[in-house]
C-alpha cells in the first residue's frame, strides 16, 4: 500500500509496510510474527512518514524550519527521537487547515469531524480512506475474532453522538463496510437516545443471533439497566458490547457482563483508545482484560506494572498503523491521518511496552503470561503486539458519558453576574457513582466570603450553569436532551478558602479525579 491509496497523491511511498487490509490474514500475523520485526517496521512507516511531511505538508515543512531541524538528517531511532513534539498549541493552532494537510489541499479529504477545544471552539479533523481502511480493518478483526461475527447473524446498535463528531459517524461507516464485505451485520443509529435504541432493540433484536451494543459506557449500561426495569430479558440474547471515550473498571464490566447473561468474560466487551485526531489508536483484546483482571486482583501489581494505584485502559496496537513512544510520563505518536501526525502529543499520560518488555515486566512479579492465557484458553487471541496504556489527561478535563467537560466550560457559567454576586468563580469538578455504579457530575462552588445561599439561589444559579453549559459545549447538550435530569450538575456550595477546595495561597485544582 502506498500514500497514493490515502489520498491520490503522487509522491514517495509511505505506508509501503502497512498491514494488508484482510482481517483473517493479520490475526495469523499477529499471533506468529516476530514482535520486534513489527516494531521495526512501524518504526520505517514512522519515519517515511516524517520525511514525506517534512515534504509534502506546508505546516510541517515549516515547523522544521523555525526549530533549524533538517529533516535529511533524520535517519535513524534516536535522530527521530529528537525531533520535536507537536501538540494543538505549538502547530495545529499555529497554522491554518490547508497548510497542515498534504500538499496544502483540503479538498483532497472528503470527511471531517470536529473536536470540542478547552474554550468550547471545535478543531476540525479531516479524513481521507486510509482511516476508513484502517477503521474496517479494526472493526473486522474485533467483530470476527472477538464477536465471531461468521457465526452469528448481528444487529449492531449505535449508540455514540451522530453529527459532527467522529465517533459515531466513524463506526458507521466501519459497520457498514463489514456489511459489503459480506458479513450478515444490520446496523442502526438511534445515537445517545435511549428510549429509540430500546424500541429498536425490541423490534429488531428477534430477527438476529447476537446483538452489539457500542457507545459511551455509562450511557450504555443506562440503556440495559432501563431496558431491563422495561421487562426485557437481555439473558435470552447473545449480547456484545463495543466502548470507546473513557476507560471503566473490571468490577463494572463485570456487573454488565452479569446483566446479560454472559459467561464469557474475555470476549463480550471491548474498549476503543481513539480520538478525533486520528481515529482509533488501540483497543482491548482478550489478552489485555486478562492482564486488567490480574491487576484487579492484586493491586499491588498492577502499581508494579503502570506506577500508578489506578487501573489505566490496556490496549494493544498493530505499530504498522499507530507508531506510539512514551515521554515523560505522556504519550505521543506518528501516524498518516487526515492531517499527518509526527511525535503527536494527544495530551494523554500512560506509557508503553512491547510484548516482550509485558511478559518480563509479568514475570519479575512472579505471573507467567503465556500460562495464564492457556488457564484461561485464550490461546487463539494471544496476539504479538505491543502494548499502550492510558490513565487519561492529567488535572485537564471530566469524562462524562464520554464527552469531554473542561474547567473553561465551567468558568465561563460561573461568569454570569448572578452568579458572580454569591461565588469567587473557584470550582472542583468530579465524577462520582451512586450505588448502581451509574455516573453523576459533582461541582464543588466556592462562595464569597459571608455569602450564603438558600433553595431559591441554589436553583437560580442551577438553571443558569445547565444554559451555559449547554450553550458552549454541544456535546453536553446533545447529552442533556437524551439524559434530562441525570445529567445536571449537582452543586455543593462551600465557604471560602475551604481546606480541601478552595485552600488560600495553592493553585487552583479544577479537577479532581
Amino acid at each position: 500500500m502506498t500514500i497514493d491509496t490515502f489520498n491520490q497523491v503522487s509522491s514517495p511511498a509511505a505506508g509501503d509496510n502497512l498491514p494488508s487490509f484482510n482481517a483473517e490474514k493479520n490475526d495469523n500475523d499477529y499471533k506468529s510474527a516476530s514482535p520486534a520485526r513489527l516494531e521495526a517496521l512501524g518504526f520505517k512507516d514512522a519515519l517515511e512518514i516524517f520525511h514525506f511531511a517534512a515534504k509534502h505538508v506546508p505546516a510541517y515543512a515549516d515547523f522544521l524550519k523555525k526549530r533549524n531541524v533538517k529533516a535529511s538528517e533524520i535517519q535513524t531511532l534516536d535522530d527521530f527521537k529528537r525531533v520535536p513534539i507537536v501538540d494543538k498549541e505549538n502547530y495545529l493552532k499555529v497554522y491554518s487547515l490547508n497548510e497542515l494537510c498534504i500538499d496544502g489541499k483540503l479538498e483532497n479529504m472528503f470527511i471531517l469531524s470536529s473536536s470540542s477545544g478547552s474554550t468550547g471552539e471545535p478543531f476540525l479533523w479531516p479524513r481521507g480512506e486510509l482511516q476508513e481502511r484502517e477503521g474496517t480493518l479494526t472493526f473486522e478483526l474485533i467483530f470476527s475474532q472477538f464477536f465471531e461475527l461468521n457465526k452469528y447473524s448481528t444487529l449492531y446498535i449505535n449508540c455514540f453522538s451522530m453529527g459532527t463528531w467522529i465517533s459515531g459517524p466513524f463506526v458507521l461507516s466501519c459497520a457498514e463496510n463489514l456489511t459489503r464485505k459480506g458479513y450478515k451485520i444490520l446496523t442502526v443509529t438511534p445515537g445517545i437516545e435511549k428510549e429509540i435504541t430500546l424500541t429498536l432493540f425490541k423490534k429488531l433484536a428477534p430477527y438476529f443471533q447476537q446483538i452489539v451494543f457500542s457507545g459511551y459506557p455509562p450511557l450504555v449500561k443506562d440503556v440495559i439497566d432501563s431496558g431491563k426495569k422495561e421487562g426485557i430479558d437481555w439473558k435470552k440474547y447473545r449480547i456484545r458490547f463495543l466502548f470507546a471515550a473513557e476507560g471503566f473498571s473490571e468490577y463494572w464490566r463485570e456487573y454488565l457482563h452479569n446483566e446479560v447473561g454472559s459467561k464469557e468474560h474475555f470476549t463480550t466487551s471491548i474498549n476503543l483508545f481513539g480520538s478525533a485526531d486520528a481515529a482509533i489508536l488501540a483497543h482491548e483484546t482478550p489478552i489485555t482484560t486478562l492482564i486488567r483482571k490480574m491487576v484487579t486482583k492484586d493491586p499491588s501489581l498492577g502499581h508494579k506494572i503502570f506506577n500508578d494505584s489506578r487501573l489505566p485502559t490496556l490496549a494493544q496496537y498493530d505499530p504498522r498503523l499507530k507508531y506510539f513512544e512514551s515521554v515523560d510520563g505522556n504519550l505521543i505518536f506518528t501516524t498518516l491521518s487526515g492531517i499527518p501526525l509526527i511525535r503527536y502529543s494527544i495530551g494523554d499520560s500512560g506509557g508503553v511496552y512491547s510484548y516482550e518488555e509485558m511478559n518480563d515486566k509479568l514475570a519479575e512479579n512472579n505471573v507467567n503470561l503465556d500460562k495464564e492465557v492457556k488457564k484461561n484458553k485464550l490461546d487463539k487471541y494471544q496476539w504479538r503486539l505491543p502494548y499502550v496504556y492510558v490513565f487519561g489527561r492529567k488535572n485537564l478535563t471530566v469524562s462524562f458519558y464520554g464527552l469531554l467537560i473542561y474547567p473553561e466550560h465551567f468558568k465561563y457559567c460561573l461568569e454570569n453576574a448572578y452568579c458572580q454576586k454569591y461565588t469567587t468563580g473557584k470550582f472542583v469538578m468530579t465524577i462520582q457513582h451512586d450505588k448502581k455504579q451509574d455516573p453523576y457530575l459533582v461541582v464543588y462552588i466556592e462562595l464569597h466570603k459571608d455569602k450564603k445561599v438558600n433553595s431559591t439561589i441554589k436553583q437560580r444559579i442551577e438553571k443558569i450553569i445547565l444554559r451555559r453549559l449547554i450553550h458552549i459545549n454541544s456535546e453536553y447538550g446533545a447529552l442533556y436532551k437524551a439524559l434530562r435530569k441525570r445529567a445536571i450538575p449537582i452543586l455543593h456550595f462551600m465557604p471560602q478558602g475551604h481546606e480541601e477546595y478552595f485552600r488560600p495561597g495553592a493553585k487552583q485544582r479544577w479537577v479532581k479525579k
